[in-house]
């Protein structure tokens, strides 16, 4: 039994050190690379079509440069987990579907986006 105890408990080591190495070296997040690697650059008007219903209203909020609170006055949103709930929660707490939270979102920011871009 102790035997057995010990093993388990070298291969649960093991198996961190591991996870440990990947995360380290980018193994196992080889997106991170990409990420990391590439400027940033402000998002654009063409950027709006990929709003997708993982992202969070502080994520927007952010990629996009908008006041903090803009995206919850403009779509009236009383929740208070807002901003840090994605648009597929926020379109099921409210019984409405994804894809018309996405495109209410995308209307809204292609608005602000036009008349906040210099002409």
């Amino acid at each position: 039994m102790l035997v057995l105890v010990v093993m388990i408990g070298l291969l649960c080591c093991v198996y961190v050190a591991v996870q440990a190495y990947q995360i380290q070296n980018h193994q196992r997040f080889p997106w991170r690379n990409y990420i990391m690697s590439h400027p940033r650059r402000p998002a654009t008007l063409t950027d709006v079509s990929y709003i997708s219903s993982w992202m969070t209203f502080d994520y927007i909020n952010k990629v996009f440069n908008l006041p903090s609170t803009y995206l919850q006055q403009d779509l009236q949103i009383q929740n208070p987990k807002y901003p840090f709930i994605t648009l597929a929660q926020y379109a099921k707490a409210t019984n409405t579907s994804s894809s018309a939270i996405i495109g209410n979102v995308q209307t809204i920011l292609r608005t602000y986006l036009t008349s906040s871009t210099p002409q």
